[in-house]
């Protein structure tokens, strides 16, 4: 089992503190492997000394490259892509995959095309007697 080591004696965000402007996004890899183990899972939040927000935002942003596949070396062993070539997936925010995006075109879901068939019947199967 692995020890938990002391928090930093500053037990202040590491993020919060550094007044970066910019948000941590999933495409900052670099950032991102500062808080990980070797085998592409993150730190507890006891190790990385982060405040709860900011430790669910890492959590996303992490799971959010492992998606995209920004982490290739890192992954679990046992999961095997080589079935089948997934499409690359890109965000603006670390919540937008939690943001439900539906474009819907007018009458595109319900358009039913007809064909003239006149007044054919339609023959009906016959049932067997047993």
């Amino acid at each position: 089992m692995e020890e938990i080591p002391e928090p930093p004696p500053s037990s202040r965000c590491a993020l919060c503190t550094c007044n970066i402007p910019v948000k941590l996004s999933y495409s900052d890899v670099l950032i991102l492997e500062q808080f990980m183990r070797e085998d592409g899972t993150v730190l507890p939040r006891q190790l990385t000394g982060l405040c709860r927000r900011q430790q669910l935002r890492l959590e996303r942003c992490v799971m959010q490259a492992h998606w995209a596949g920004l982490f290739p070396d890192r992954t679990i062993p046992e999961f095997d892509r080589a079935g089948y070539k997934r499409f690359n997936r890109y965000w603006n925010d670390d919540m937008d995959m939690y943001r439900i995006k539906e474009k819907q075109e007018v009458g595109s879901w319900y358009y039913v095309k007809r064909y003239p068939t006149g007044n054919q019947r339609v023959p009906h199967r016959k049932e067997k007697k047993h």
